[in-house]
């Protein structure tokens, strides 16, 4: 079982959904933070950043000032530094799961947060990764780690390198319109047993 285990996608309602159900059922285990869009009358405003403790701030809104931004989006790179390195820090000080939600175009605009990722993928700490495919930066990063197994969320888009660690053998075979709870390659159950596992080494620690 491979240190860190990083996850591709491209939905990112599929990924809100997937990381929400792990943020209820391994809460006590995880140090980290998901992040999620903020919208209203179906359209988006911005995103939120929630930490595994129930903490939430405003991580880039149309309506925040300031240089570092995405697209029409002001980034609040000062909050996700500072919930960064909190997160690694009680990742380590208590034995816990760093979870990463995520590391992708708002985080390359940190070399904070970028030189943080990189130290917490190399320590004893077991680092479980959201990324966006297209992040070029983290995805060959990511690929690259002898102690990281790299998995991709879309099972109907091809898989990132690297996938053969978690989805060996499978063929893309799902349709548009499916529901999102479907999984047909287990990739769940195959999180959920990476996250038991190191449940049980921290555990022995």
């Amino acid at each position: 079982m491979k240190k860190n285990l990083a996850i591709a996608f491209r939905s990112s309602s599929l990924k809100e959904t997937f990381v929400e159900r792990l943020f209820s059922s391994y809460n006590y285990w995880l140090s980290g933070f998901r992040t999620f869009e903020e919208r209203a009358a179906g359209s988006r405003l911005g995103f939120i950043l929630e930490t595994a403790r129930g903490a939430r701030f405003e991580l880039a809104s149309k309506n925040l000032p300031g240089p570092a931004r995405i697209n029409k989006y002001g980034v609040n790179l000062s909050g996700l530094e500072a919930a960064f390195k909190e997160a690694f820090d009680e990742a380590v000080r208590k034995k816990k799961i760093l979870l990463l939600d995520e590391l992708g175009p708002m985080a390359l605009l940190s070399p904070s947060v970028r030189s943080l990722a990189a130290s917490a993928l190399v320590s004893a700490v077991p680092c479980l990764v959201f990324f966006r495919r297209g992040a070029k930066s983290f995805e060959g990063t990511l690929a690259g780690l002898d102690n990281t197994a790299v998995a991709e969320l879309d099972p109907s888009r091809p898989f990132v390198p690297g996938t053969e660690d978690l989805e060996a053998g499978h063929k893309s075979k799902a349709r548009v319109g499916e529901p999102k709870e479907r999984d047909p390659y287990g990739l769940r159950q195959k999180v959920e047993n990476w996250i038991e596992e190191h449940i049980r080494g921290l555990k022995e620690r």
